[in-house]
């Protein structure tokens, strides 16, 4: 009798490891680009407009720098996840700067730290989710712990950008120069 409900119990323990976590993430307040103005929608997600994208923060629980090229994520950080402004939402002129889309997946573990950064621009290629230029500007949500799901199932919320109309943080990242080129590549070339 033991042996049963100890079988029991291991399987229903399986199954509650195996269910992936639903992690609701959106803005409700309106993202701004750097001068404040609200980020322009696109009615469908289509990936016209600008480009958000939800990050685990890695092992160190820390969001680093965009790099220029890739996902925008350098160290540990990785993009789960991205969509765009408008994504979610219906197609109201008041929905500049907002969307609201869910993810799911359970190969990160509970209690891990999550943040959304949020370009002024679309990405350069629609669908996967890459920086959209070397010169734009981004700004990151703070650092959300997405505690887990339990039976049943329920939907960690990550709010971007609250109590904020604009980044919470901003930099531009500035394309190569023709004199960097030529420092670079001059010695070879004379």
């Amino acid at each position: 009798m033991k042996n049963a409900v100890f079988i029991i119990i291991a399987s229903v323990f399986a199954f509650e490891c195996a269910m992936a976590n639903t992690i609701e993430w959106s803005s409700t307040a309106v993202i701004g680009d750097h001068t404040g103005v609200a980020l322009a929608n696109s009615p469908d997600g289509d990936g016209t407009h600008s480009l958000v994208q939800l990050i685990y923060a890695g092992a160190d629980g820390q969001s680093n720098l965009a790099n220029q090229i890739g996902l925008g994520v350098t160290g540990d950080d990785e993009v789960m996840a991205y969509a765009w402004i408008g994504k979610g939402l219906p197609p109201l002129p008041t929905q500049a700067g907002l969307f609201t889309t869910t993810f799911d997946s359970n190969t990160k573990p509970n209690g891990s730290k999550y943040f959304i950064r949020a370009w002024e621009d679309p990405s350069s290629s629609v669908g996967t989710g890459d920086v959209p230029f070397l010169d734009t500007y981004y700004g990151n949500s703070a650092l959300f712990t997405v505690a887990g799901n339990n039976a049943p199932e329920s939907p960690d919320g990550i709010d971007s950008f609250r109590n904020t109309t604009s980044f919470d943080t901003t930099i531009a990242i500035p394309e190569p120069t023709v004199a960097a080129f030529i420092g670079v590549f001059g010695g070879g070339m004379l």
